[in-house]
């Protein structure tokens, strides 16, 4: 059960980090 909760965890920073990616392409193109 840990091993599952830790997959999420891990799943769930991965998909923090690819959004923040993202907004950050978005707001670069939008200042530039």
């Amino acid at each position: 059960m840990i091993s599952k909760k830790n997959k999420f965890f891990s799943l769930l920073i991965f998909y923090i980090i690819f959004a923040g990616y993202f907004w950050y392409l978005d707001k670069f193109e939008f200042q530039k």
